[in-house]
């Protein structure tokens, strides 16, 4: 039988694109086994409490959905949970957003298992996690109001403007000015701002030679704009002016006019 030449293309184009095919498998398997032992090694180091087979069960069993094993994880998590497990509960509720980032039961799980296992350097995490909860189903809202294990989330400056929205008069903001305030990106020594019922407060920075220097001032707000006030060394009066912003992460924040400072309700926490 005489092979045209047209023929022996044909079949070697189709034996590239096979060998091609099998390729991209092989390395996509090895690609997916790679990433699998990765996190499984990070969990185990971070957790020596973490049940590695268990999880590593559910990564290996090809016969399950996505979905599937998030729901496993979920639940396996939720069980810690009720076990006042939060550490290895918050490992498994992240196992499970990694399956499936839609999975609303496990966001909202991640965020109680976060406020209980630290609720002041965890705070803006869980916050986070229920900004997704309703990005993903609004209807939440009645759940996360009522739910009391995000009681701590609820009492947040961030969490009143979410549910109430934004203030819209100096009166209110300044109420809501009343606490601490943390600066955000924060380098060592740099000071936190705290705004009193009485138009006063006080802040700390450090001073030329190093050392922290109280700083006791009096503010008023008008238009959404902090000024405040205090004496220097030489008794002048030094003015400095903040605005009260709310950012595309649905968090109150005071920036510093002048400068590029700004402070946050949150602890951001030195890790």
């Amino acid at each position: 039988m005489k092979v045209t030449k047209k023929v022996i293309l044909l079949s070697l184009s189709l034996f590239i694109v096979a060998l091609a095919g099998t390729s991209t498998y092989f390395f996509w398997q090895h690609s997916i086994q790679k990433k699998r032992s990765e996190a499984l090694s990070t969990t185990d180091k971070s957790n020596t409490h973490f049940n590695r087979t268990k999880i590593q069960e559910i990564f290996e069993n090809d016969s399950l959905t996505r979905k599937q094993k998030a729901l496993m994880a979920n639940n396996m998590g939720f069980q810690l949970y009720k076990k006042n497990r939060y550490g290895e509960a918050i490992e498994y509720f992240e196992f499970a957003l990694d399956y499936d980032n839609t999975f609303i039961a496990a966001h909202h799980n991640l965020a109680c298992a976060q406020l209980k296992e630290d609720g002041n350097c965890r705070m803006i995490t869980a916050f986070h996690e229920i900004l997704f909860e309703l990005r993903l189903d609004p209807s939440r809202k009645a759940v996360i109001a009522n739910d009391s294990d995000l009681t701590p989330l609820r009492l947040t400056k961030a969490y009143t403007v979410l549910h109430d929205g934004f203030p819209q008069s100096d009166s209110l903001l300044k109420i809501m000015l009343i606490g601490r305030w943390y600066k955000m990106n924060r380098r060592a020594f740099e000071p936190d701002i705290h705004f009193g019922s009485n138009t006063r407060g006080t802040f700390s920075r450090i001073t030329k030679t190093g050392k922290s220097e109280k700083i006791d001032f009096s503010y008023y707000v008008i238009d959404r704009i902090v000024t405040i006030t205090w004496l220097n060394e030489s008794g002048q009066i030094v003015k400095k002016q903040l605005q009260i912003m709310y950012d595309m992460d649905r968090m109150i924040v005071i920036r510093d006019i002048e400068g590029f400072d700004c402070w946050s309700e949150f602890n951001e926490c030195d890790t």
